[in-house]
């Protein structure tokens, strides 16, 4: 709208009470004299006539004025500071559309551990299961003599850390839904309003390089720091036009009307050129110059150098932080394959005891043991 013409009108209608009167000389008021030439001895009179100097005011007075301005030549000011607009504007986009990817990873995140945390209880059921018919047996065996009383305070021990981790999964869950409540906006969410599966573990899409080559064309601080930079430079430009003091040069149109008669609507309103048109060409600039420009100009030059530095340390940080997060996924690679195996050896060892105790040779207290210790893997 910088480039197009602004226009502003300017209206105003008065009334007096008590207007001036008309300024009128009489017939002779200035004074008589005889007159030499008439031999009769007429007499002359100053004026001869009854002289008006003034009409005198009328009781209403109308003023309009509508004007035009319109810019011809601004050395690119205007230009300048269009594009630093659309550049900050083009920023702020960046940000809704970042404020949009981190929720959808939220809630995706939040979904995704619900589920686990879904899994985990059913397992911590199966746990209570055999702990509880565990406890049974310890117990029987206790008041039988076979066990000790520390023996027995051990299982029950177990059973309450079993508990301890139903009462933590719960909370977890109940969190879980509060957080995903709040962030898809549904109030009241409920476990059965949501179907909930796990995804397993799987590796990266992307391999190392190719993340350090794709991540940072997409990620969107950079981008955000990216379009300041490019509104910063605008900014910087604008301020050293400024404060150069090159004069714009612009147009001006008025017209204008002022006169006892409202126009168009009374008789006469032109009859007396109470209106006018005026055309002008003009510029208006410091003659020498904008001090106070010149140093937001120099202010926004060490600003721009500060960004590009941050950008520059930003993109570094950012490589070192996709290292150190494969790095990371390596670890938690080996961490799982070491779970793994882990749990083929209990499995193994929980098949042998099932075959012991279905030959009659085994116990069942050793079974559920085992059977705790592979659900606890």
């Amino acid at each position: 709208a910088q480039r197009l013409p602004t226009f502003a009108l300017d209206t105003s209608a008065t009334y007096l009470g008590n207007p001036l009167g008309p300024i009128v000389i009489k017939k002779g008021e200035l004074g008589s004299f005889n007159n030499p030439q008439d031999p009769n001895g007429s007499t002359i009179l100053v004026p001869s006539l009854d002289t008006t100097i003034y009409k005198g005011m009328e009781a209403s007075l109308y003023q309009f004025k509508i004007s035009s301005d319109l810019p011809l030549f601004t050395w690119g000011k205007i230009a300048t500071g269009i594009e630093a607009a659309l550049s900050a504007l083009g920023a702020a986009r960046i940000k809704e559309a970042q404020a949009a990817h981190e929720l959808r990873y939220r809630l995706q995140g939040t979904w995704e551990a619900l589920a686990y945390v879904v899994r985990t209880e059913a397992v911590l059921g199966l746990q209570k299961q055999a702990g509880d018919r565990l406890m049974e047996l310890a117990r029987e065996s206790y008041r039988s003599g076979f066990i000790t009383k520390s023996e027995l305070l051990k299982t029950e021990i177990k059973i309450k850390e079993i508990e301890v981790g139903e009462a933590m999964a719960v909370e977890k869950r109940n969190r879980l839904l509060s957080d995903l409540s709040y962030l898809t906006g549904l109030k009241n969410l409920e476990l059965s309003d949501l179907f909930l599966s796990a995804e397993p573990a799987s590796r990266p899409r992307q391999s190392l390089q190719e993340a350090l080559d794709f991540i940072p064309r997409k990620n969107y601080d950079l981008a955000y720091g990216r379009a300041m930079l490019e509104a910063q430079k605008s900014m910087q430009r604008l301020a050293e036009i400024q404060g150069r003091g090159l004069p714009d040069i612009g147009l001006h149109l008025e017209a204008s009307y002022g006169g006892s008669r409202f126009p168009f609507f009374e008789t006469d309103w032109y009859g007396k050129d109470d209106y006018q048109f005026t055309l002008s060409l003009g510029t208006k600039g410091n003659l020498f110059g904008n001090p106070v420009k010149t140093g937001e100009a120099l202010k926004a030059k060490a600003q721009t150098e500060d960004t590009i530095a941050q950008l520059t340390q930003g993109e570094r940080n950012l490589a070192s932080f996709i290292r150190e997060q494969y790095l990371t996924l390596d670890l938690q690679k080996s961490k799982l394959e070491y779970a793994q195996l882990k749990l083929g050896v209990l499995q193994e060892e929980l098949e042998q005891q099932k075959q012991l105790l279905l030959s009659g040779s085994g116990q069942e207290t050793d079974y559920l043991a085992k059977l705790l210790e592979c659900l606890s893997a």
